[in-house]
């Protein structure tokens, strides 16, 4: 232990306090400030409940998840939430909370949730304000990189989107059934043994451009998918949350197994990934879709048939060509990103506890993210 860091508790330190609740009902939904749950930002409302920086705790549903909050924010009442002391820089906090396990306090009742007399209790090392503003400074660096090029990201989504639908909307474009541009759920030979690349329905971002994780596993079955797929959730509510994305992270050749509730949309010879992206983001293929759910109301599911012959607007060759151009560069930076933010993760997830422990110094801790930020750009 470092002489001058010292031992005490986490409520002596950073204790929580309760949100409040904001029933959906009651919000704005077009506030400036956000309203967050136990499962992050959820919505946004025209008054804050809390007007200083925050972090928000899950008390209930997703108990001890954690959400930074630098701005004003309601907090549901499903959360607890904490903001600054004299003792605890606020995102050293945030940091702290993260090697806490805070999802193993899990109360016993018939209502499960996170006790906050036992959180309060835990025992945490503490270094002075100025080593605890610098731990910040340097876990902060790399998440504020991460945050950073997950909005490039997100641009370069919405630049691709809009570019579709500009030039799909013109009187040069026709009509064509997604069969003739894209195989749906299209046969495909068995991974190799062992372990491969695995998708869950979880590891599709909501309205996302490319996959952002996934794991290694071993797998007797599943959906199958390679490269330049593009996989959409087919049951609700993920439906209608949006989860899609193109798939870009196998190995030549490689060949992904996933959960059956997405379906798979291989782009045909010549047609580019995000121009299948853009149509099944689409409201008009949506709007569809909906019509075609079957099953109880709380796990509908589209059958991948009922998708085949749904006629989407198709641009004149000319268009095609530009645009497939513009899909292949874009697409292959927002690639960039998404491995280098894998990049900074891992590094911030390896640093975090050292530094929390006291083990590395802040200054090594700077030389690592350093290498890391350098391997990250050049990946």
């Amino acid at each position: 232990m470092h002489s001058n860091w010292r031992t005490t508790t986490l409520g002596e330190t950073l204790p929580f306090s309760y949100g409040k609740n904001l029933p959906a009902k009651t919000r704005s939904h077009s506030g400036e400030f956000d309203v967050v749950t136990s499962a992050g930002v959820v919505d946004s409302h025209n008054e804050a409940y809390v007007h200083v920086p925050s972090i928000v705790i899950g008390r209930k549903g997703t108990i001890g998840s954690l959400t930074y909050c630098p701005n004003p924010v309601w907090p549901t009442d499903t959360t607890f939430f904490a903001t600054e002391t004299d003792a605890c820089d606020l995102r050293f906090g945030y940091y702290l909370l993260h090697t806490l396990h805070l999802r193993e306090l899990n109360n016993d009742s018939a209502v499960p949730g996170l006790n906050r007399s036992d959180a309060h209790a835990l025992e945490i090392y503490l270094p002075p304000l100025s080593e605890q503003i610098g731990i910040a400074k340097v876990l902060g660096a790399l998440d504020d990189k991460i945050v950073a090029n997950r909005l490039v990201i997100e641009k370069i989504h919405a630049l691709l989107h809009a570019k579709w639908h500009a030039i799909t909307s013109t009187g040069a474009s026709s009509t064509q059934p997604i069969s003739s541009i894209a195989d749906v759920n299209p046969r495909m030979p068995k991974p190799h043994r062992g372990e491969c690349s695995f998708l869950e329905m979880k590891d599709l971002p909501e309205f996302g451009l490319i996959v952002d994780h996934w794991a290694s596993r071993a797998t007797k079955g599943g959906t199958k998918f390679k490269n330049g797929d593009v996989l959409l959730a087919r049951i609700t509510p993920c439906f209608e949350n949006g989860k899609m994305a193109i798939v870009d992270f196998l190995e030549d050749d490689e060949v992904g197994m996933g959960s059956t509730e997405y379906i798979v949309f291989r782009p045909k010879e010549g047609i580019p990934a995000a121009a299948i992206h853009a149509i099944i983001a689409s409201p008009e293929f949506r709007g569809f879709g909906y019509k075609a759910l079957t099953g109880t109301s709380g796990r509908q599911r589209i059958a991948a048939g009922d998708l085949k012959e749904i006629a989407v607007p198709w641009p004149a060759e000319s268009s095609l060509a530009e645009y497939r151009l513009l899909a292949h560069a874009l697409v292959e930076k927002a690639t960039t990103l998404r491995n280098e933010n894998q990049v900074l993760a891992r590094t911030r997830d390896e640093l975090l506890p050292l530094l929390m422990s006291g083990r590395i110094t802040v200054g090594e801790a700077e030389e690592a993210a350093d290498v890391a930020g350098t391997a990250a750009s050049e990946s």
